[in-house]
């Protein structure tokens, strides 16, 4: 078994009490059963503070007031990695921003843009994304026609993608024609319309909403900032077409997400590339942490396709 990861991959790190935007308050925070096993026997007043704010019955923790971490310390630390380490944080908490895709015999693994320091190591990438190999057993297994089918489909859905003197348009048309995908001729509104039916995270997100509703028509900017979200759009979402053989909708997906980004970006009027890290990140936020709301999303252009 191979770990694939894209080549920026390692040079990630949290940016811990200097995030503006924590991922310890606004979710629910599931506890895996190992880990909640061990908070059951940490001593001292970390393990009470643990018995009198963790759910070991339905495996969570107790959320504050704003939908706040109890362990979330005034100074934007964890209080459960500076008394005892990180070894003893439960997984989500750990892996968090990561996510994975699974092949028959490979996983690559990749960063959310949910996350504001994924989001400015994504999008402020100056190169092409390469895949670098991680980990990799001393006896490799022989790839399946399945699993080779699919990538290879990827990586030139990919390449497609990263042919930088072409412009930004015409990518995308050639990467929706090659997956045999299309988007709906919708306008800005009724992409704004359909997006605030959704289930909502963060109210933020109604300002940009309201930003996308007042556009003339979905607009894509060139540059590399760009390419680079649609790159971790399509290395993201298309392998979800090796399980539920709806690549065409998660090809649509990757497309519509980078028009919706770069359209809203056009209307602050902004050429702060810290605003368009902040769109990407809530845009993550709302869409690709809300399974039910990404769900709803590759249906729907599933259906339309």
């Amino acid at each position: 078994m191979k770990l694939i990861a894209p080549d920026y991959f390692m040079r990630f790190q949290c940016s811990a009490d200097r995030c503006s935007h924590t991922c310890c308050k606004g979710w629910e925070i599931d506890i895996d059963d190992d880990t909640l096993r061990k908070y059951k026997y940490i001593g001292g007043s970390l393990g009470k503070k643990l018995r009198e704010n963790v759910d070991f019955e339905n495996g969570c923790f107790r959320l504050l007031e704003g939908d706040r971490c109890p362990f979330l310390d005034e100074n934007g630390l964890c209080e459960i990695i500076t008394e005892k380490g990180e070894y003893v944080l439960c997984d989500i908490c750990a892996d968090h921003p990561r996510f994975r895709n699974f092949f028959d015999t490979r996983t690559e693994i990749g960063l959310g843009l949910c996350c504001e320091s994924a989001a400015k190591l994504i999008i402020e990438n100056p190169d092409r994304v390469r895949l670098v190999t991680l980990e990799e057993d001393e006896y490799e297994e022989e790839i399946t026609l399945r699993e080779k089918q699919a990538v290879d489909f990827r990586d030139r859905a990919v390449d497609i993608l990263q042919r930088s003197m072409i412009h930004p348009e015409i990518r995308i048309a050639e990467f929706l024609d090659y997956t045999d995908s299309s988007l709906p001729e919708k306008s800005p509104r009724e992409w704004a319309d359909i997006f605030r039916a959704l289930e909502r995270l963060d109210r933020s997100w109604d300002k940009y909403l309201d930003l996308l509703s007042s556009a003339d028509k979905l607009s894509l900017h060139d540059g590399m900032e760009f390419q680079q979200l649609a790159v971790y759009f399509a290395y993201r979402h298309l392998p979800q077409g090796f399980d539920d053989d709806m690549t065409s909708a998660h090809a649509a997906f990757t497309a519509l997400s980078v028009y919706i980004i770069s359209t809203i970006y056009s209307m602050t009027g902004s050429g702060d590339i810290e605003v368009l890290e902040d769109i990407a990140r809530m845009y993550s936020g709302e869409i690709e942490y809300s399974q039910d709301n990404l769900d709803f999303i590759n249906y729907y252009l599933n259906k339309q396709i």
